[in-house]
């Protein structure tokens, strides 16, 4: 993956600034006849240096990595180290029979039903024990509150304020 590997590059390399693409020639003319009297460094950019060394990650083989180990705590500025686990478990692969046989012995001795811890969940999350957890029916309920259905909102509110002077007298 491209994307991943620029990714790693960018932040695993520092950006050298100084790190020479190639040189170019600077020409003089000499007795009417050009003549190299110079060169000059043209230098990658930071993108092409990301590019380059993000060859490194694509370019590693199946179980190999490239590790930065810590040599303390938030310290990450040792250098990457080639790392393989190819040999690892050579030859060894799991006897599925040894397997199934210990997950059932597993399972016998340590093991309960998964009926059992619904049922406990269940329990927790009742507040009374042996009440069922009240719950609203429905939103279509009529709100008691004194403003006529059919009322207009607007007409209410005018109402309301016309309303507060006579109350004070």
């Amino acid at each position: 993956d491209l994307d991943a590997a620029l990714t790693m590059a960018r932040q695993m390399f520092p950006f050298d600034p100084y790190l020479v693409k190639r040189t170019d020639p600077l020409y003089m003319s000499l007795f009417d006849e050009p003549t190299i009297i110079d060169e000059r460094p043209v230098e990658f950019k930071a993108e092409e240096q990301a590019l380059l060394n993000s060859a490194v990650f694509r370019n590693l083989q199946t179980f190999h990595f490239l590790v930065r180990p810590a040599p303390g705590e938030g310290d990450t500025a040792s250098a990457l180290q080639p790392m393989t686990i190819r040999n690892l478990d050579r030859g060894m692969w799991v006897n599925e029979a040894l397997v199934a046989r210990a997950r059932s012995l597993l399972s016998q001795r340590s093991s309960t039903p998964i009926t059992e811890h619904l049922a406990a969940i269940a329990q927790r999350m009742q507040p009374y024990p042996g009440r069922e957890i009240a719950r609203i029916k429905s939103y279509e309920d009529l709100h008691h509150l004194p403003i006529p259905e059919d009322a207009n909102d607007e007409t209410t509110l005018r109402e309301e304020k016309a309303a507060a002077p006579e109350a004070r007298r």
